[in-house]
């Protein structure tokens, strides 16, 4: 059976799974084929970042997944999908629009024109990803994903719009780009263990937008948080477009090591600390002392998370649903965090029915959401 390889590169782990491809995905529970082997390999935690020692590891961690599945016996993949999380893209959503006063129609040449534009208006606005590592300052830039969503024909949605004639075109172009020497050693190190595989690159933003409208009900607005470990991106999607992905630099490492400089203890032994509070197992001293430290974080979290809602929604309505996503350990803490908030959070179990798991996989739901995200473009 063909098979395709998934690999999520998180800002703090690294996870893969090699995924068998159904004939036909007319079933839900076929819709993103079948789980083979799967794995994940967390990098150690950091005190103090240190770029070229994090993406050293960060790197270490895709070796060792990509080795790991390749020994699983399923042969070379016949697709090879590597999605990024923050830091490792940057994104922006933007309405494209042309007006004549004479139709004139929509081809694949102006679609092309209109889009090149952007790309590089974008490329020119975005600073170097990593230039701390490049004294000469190279760090260029690529192109992961441009997409156009939601398009319009005189303010109409069309199911087929090309070659169509108009006075008016207008869309949401999404664009992804990353920094070229990160990709090439991210290449690199998967085609150690595949050699010759062109690996194609999602931002895990758009994935995750795509993935949760090819399976909610008759929801079309959501505010999406992701919790990764050094960052906290906030994604908006309204009227199904994602229309827009910002985030600040207050993510669950940094709840750890509030934790650790208050009981002067490492990062690692903050963070048993805090399981052992989500189990209600520490001593009561203990718990009083924690319930501290987390009311203060709340505080300074809560302040700039409503600073960067403002400037993702701008001018919208805060969506009803919201999703979060984080570490097992303290995703409860960040919903206990936002129910003051408007907005009913979803459950994340949304996924699970349309993921048909093997005997010898685990249940990861990062490569769950990337699954279904690669279930939707591969039936397309």
């Amino acid at each position: 059976m063909p098979h395709q390889t998934i690999i999520d590169i998180g800002s703090t782990s690294v996870g893969g799974v090699m995924l068998d491809c159904p004939k036909q995905a007319n079933r839900a529970k076929e819709f993103c084929g079948c789980f083979g082997a799967t794995v994940r390999k967390d990098i150690s935690f950091q005190e103090d970042l240190d770029l070229p020692h994090y993406l050293e590891s960060i790197n270490g961690a895709l070796k060792k997944v990509a080795h790991a599945l390749a020994a699983s016996g399923k042969g070379a993949p016949t697709e090879i999908r590597c999605f990024l999380s923050a830091p490792f893209y940057a994104s922006q959503t933007r309405r494209i629009k042309k007006t004549e006063t004479k139709s004139f129609q929509v081809t694949p040449g102006l679609l092309l024109e209109l889009v090149d534009e952007e790309m590089k208006r974008f490329k020119k606005s975005q600073p170097a990803f990593f230039k701390e590592l490049d004294g000469k300052n190279k760090d260029a830039h690529e192109i992961i994903e441009s997409v156009l969503m939601k398009i319009t024909l005189n303010g109409y949605e069309l199911p087929d719009y090309h070659h169509q004639l108009t006075e008016e075109f207008a869309a949401h172009h999404y664009l992804s780009l990353a920094s070229s020497p990160i990709l090439n050693h991210f290449r690199a190190s998967i085609a150690s263990a595949w050699p010759g595989n062109v690996v194609r690159f999602h931002s895990f933003a758009y994935a995750f937008s795509q993935a949760l409208l090819g399976v909610a009900e008759e929801k079309k607005n959501f505010l999406v948080l992701d919790i990764g470990g050094e960052i906290s991106e906030v994604s908006l999607i309204w009227q199904e477009v994602l229309l827009n992905t910002v985030s600040f630099p207050l993510g669950r490492n940094w709840l750890v090591r509030k934790l650790a400089k208050t009981f002067g203890t490492t990062p690692v032994e903050a963070y048993s600390s805090l399981k052992l509070y989500r189990l209600k197992t520490q001593t009561p001293a203990a718990t009083d002392k924690i319930d501290k430290i987390l009311a203060e974080a709340k505080e300074e979290w809560l302040k700039v998370f409503h600073g960067t809602l403002e400037r993702a929604i701008e001018n919208s309505l805060l969506p009803e649903n919201v999703f979060v996503l984080a570490d097992p350990i303290v995703i409860d803490i960040f919903r206990d965090w936002l129910k003051d908030e408007k907005g009913t959070i979803l459950p994340e179990d949304i996924f699970g029915r349309f993921c048909n798991h093997g005997s010898i996989t685990t249940h990861d739901f990062t490569l769950m959401v990337e699954a279904v995200f690669c279930g939707i473009i591969n039936n397309k």
